[in-house]
């Protein structure tokens, strides 16, 4: 009998512990949802570079 309440209580602290890592890895992956929907000007296309004209009065 005392074999058993050590097997049982191992196998409750394992998944305990398994709760726990899943549990961070779905706060995990739902962080990384949120920040995927976030635009950080990604998709706008970048205007080109065009050189300054300066013009002189005479």
């Amino acid at each position: 009998m005392k074999n058993l309440k050590g097997i049982v209580s191992i196998i409750g602290i394992i998944v305990k512990y398994g709760a726990v890592v899943t549990a961070i890895l779905k706060g995990i992956q739902v962080v990384s949802d949120e920040l995927s929907k976030l635009d950080f000007g990604k998709d706008e296309p970048q205007a080109p570079a065009e050189p300054l004209i300066t013009q002189e009065n005479e």
